[in-house]
């Protein structure tokens, strides 16, 4: 029961407002600006991400904004020149595409809480699974 009274309920936004907080997410995470970046967590935030046998990835869910903020600039720390950002339509919402020489590398996606900042992270990095994305 505690569990159960304990869960966030995902507030839906329309895809232009995902693609807007995306943007400003990827943004953030790009200028290394911590301050931005655990301000558009909400305390509670789940990142999610699959890798598979082929790529690294965390294997339990990072919980709480100070835990996932440094993952998340830790992993934009680590972009290269050749790699390509694109925010497009996905799943009735909106995902930011990576890509490195034209490869699909990864998949993000995000939902928002009711005040409007980042509640969970889904990220898709098994390339198995991005197969459909070339």
């Amino acid at each position: 029961r505690r569990l159960a009274a304990a869960r966030t309920v995902p507030h839906h936004v329309d895809g232009e407002h995902q693609a807007k907080v995306l943007s400003q997410l990827v943004a953030a995470m790009a200028a290394g600006d911590t301050e931005r970046v655990v301000a558009m967590l909400s305390p509670d935030v789940v990142v999610l991400s699959d890798g598979g046998p082929k790529r690294h990835a965390a294997r339990r869910a990072v919980v709480g904004r100070h835990r996932a903020s440094r993952l998340l600039l830790n992993l934009a720390a680590r972009t290269a020149p050749s790699m390509t950002f694109e925010i497009i339509p996905a799943n009735d919402g909106r995902a930011l595409l990576v890509r490195d020489g034209g490869q699909p590398l990864l998949w993000m996606t995000i939902s928002c809480d009711a005040a409007g900042r980042v509640g969970r992270v889904w990220s898709q990095l098994n390339p198995d699974k991005l197969r459909h994305l070339r």
